[in-house]
């Protein structure tokens, strides 16, 4: 996402709003945050703002003008910020994250996997991935490959080595479409090699960040890519890019759902009476 608003940009954008709408105002991400959430909320659209990144919510909710005050609030990703050196949300006040970490896990982690799973699949394709791949799940193998893509963005936000993610480190160049197995030992290598250490020291350092398939160590832009490719070849015929396999799973996600995500209780208790969710 190319940014064109600051902080600054987006409390003068609430307070001209302002002048002719009383109510809440939730400030979200980017797009795909807002078309989840303006079907799903009570206020009015007009009221979700894009903020066009972390960085912008953090430095929107930390320097929150008087006039404002008590009626915003933020939902976020998390950026593995448990795993982080650093806690970019500190100081922020109402700022509220997704169970999972991310909006696309956050949206993975409920019965919308389970129904674009069956509307796309082919039956024969996942009963043999199933009796090939036991004891893992569709879910659990998705998870336990982009949690080695996680591990490697942690220790690549905690280095400071500034590697791409979305073009030469995506899950498109390592995984393989006609198995859908991941050749860690590729990615280890290119991966130690532009960060400038040993394949060792990598390990190592992996190796103490958290459990492999553990949630919060799944990217969500990763686990959409993952996902897609397993569906072309290995569970199904269907091509799809992640985008769009994003809006299906927004699509099938249902309310029922947020009985199940510490984050709709959150907002609930911030907004107590005013309507919100």
């Amino acid at each position: 996402m190319q940014n064109s608003k600051t902080a600054s940009t987006l409390i003068a954008e609430m307070l001209m709003l302002r002048t002719r709408y009383q109510g809440i105002f939730l400030l979200v991400e980017g797009p795909d945050d807002e078309r989840f959430w303006k079907t799903r909320v009570k206020i009015n659209a007009a009221a979700i703002i894009i903020a066009e990144g972390t960085r912008n919510i953090q430095g929107c909710m930390k320097a929150m003008d008087p006039r404002l005050s008590g009626s915003v609030c933020a939902i976020a990703d998390t950026d593995f910020q448990n795993f982080t050196s650093e806690n970019s949300f500190a100081g922020c006040t109402n700022v509220y994250f997704y169970d999972e970490g991310f909006l696309e896990t956050f949206i993975l982690n409920s019965i919308a996997f389970r129904k674009v799973l069956l509307t796309h699949s082919n039956n024969d394709q996942v009963r043999e991935f199933i009796n090939t791949n036991k004891p893992h799940t569709i879910y659990s193998k998705l998870r336990l490959m982009a949690s080695v893509f996680g591990r490697l963005r942690i220790l690549n936000t905690n280095n400071s080595w500034g590697l791409c993610f979305d073009k030469r480190f995506t899950p498109y160049r390592y995984i393989d479409e006609s198995t859908w197995c991941l050749d860690e030992n590729r990615l280890l290598t290119d991966f130690s090699a532009a960060a400038g250490c040993s394949i060792g020291t990598i390990q190592s350092a992996c190796a103490n960040i958290g459990r492999l398939g553990e949630l919060r160590l799944v990217h969500g832009h990763d686990s959409l890519k993952i996902l897609s490719m397993g569906l072309r070849r290995v569970l199904g015929s269907l091509q799809i890019g992640h985008e769009k396999l994003f809006n299906e799973l927004s699509l099938a996600f249902e309310s029922e759902s947020f009985r199940h995500k510490k984050l709709i209780t959150s907002l609930r208790d911030w907004a107590k009476n005013r309507p919100l969710i």
